[in-house]
């Protein structure tokens, strides 16, 4: 039997439902489940789905689905193992994305911050400044056509697109082109590829369960 929370858990879970569609793209009710509980006042299940099923997705980036909603060969899903999957990943009416995540999440361990630090992914905009996403943001504050402004929401819009655009530099370059009429040379699209490369390898990636492409490797190899 569930047990009433209080408003301020209620809120703190709100909070934790957040920064897991940000981080992970796609996790577990029950995976969240214990992360909220390693680092708070440990809830029961019945209160965490009660919670989970009371959330007014409207006013949310993401949605909680079941497994057996996308395959047709698998039991029906337990509530508790339902996933909380980030809005962009099933927006596609094939539902490529969330394939695609859930395949490649297979088998890796989840990253999991302290608590201050997973919470910072509540906000949408948040990403990791990086030395990596110094580096290149000073790139593009270098570019004598962009202000420092426009040099700056460049940089933080491709941290924010990696995961949507499934890191392809191409789509990076093509939204950059797109939405800021930046032109690249010969010489600033080499600069460029090497920048990004070295940031895509320390970004927290979907694919990864929140982990870093480098630190994935070190943890695989």
């Amino acid at each position: 039997m569930s047990k009433k929370l209080s408003v301020e858990t209620k809120q703190l879970l709100s909070r934790y439902f957040d920064a897991a569609a940000n981080l992970y793209g796609i996790i577990t009710l029950k995976a969240l489940l214990e992360i909220y509980n390693e680092q708070n006042e440990p809830i029961d299940e019945d209160s965490f789905l009660e919670f989970a099923d009371n959330i007014d997705l409207s006013q949310k980036y993401y949605y909680i689905v079941s497994e057996d909603e996308f395959y047709d060969d698998i039991e029906e899903t337990s509530p508790i193992n339902r996933d909380l999957v980030a809005q962009y990943l099933i927006l596609d009416v094939d539902y490529d994305g969330y394939y695609t995540i859930k395949e490649q999440q297979f088998g890796k361990p989840c990253y999991v911050p302290d608590k201050d630090r997973l919470l910072k992914y509540e906000e949408e905009s948040y990403h990791e400044k990086t030395p990596s996403f110094i580096s290149l943001r000073a790139f593009f504050r270098n570019q004598p056509e962009l202000s420092k402004e426009q040099a700056d929401e460049i940089a933080n819009e491709i941290c924010l697109m990696i995961n949507p655009l499934d890191g392809e530099a191409d789509h990076i370059i093509n939204m950059i082109t797109g939405m800021f009429s930046f032109s690249f040379t010969e010489d600033t699209l080499k600069e460029f590829f090497e920048l990004y490369t070295d940031l895509y390898n320390n970004s927290r990636l979907h694919s990864n369960r929140g982990y870093t492409p480098a630190e994935m490797r070190e943890i695989l190899y």
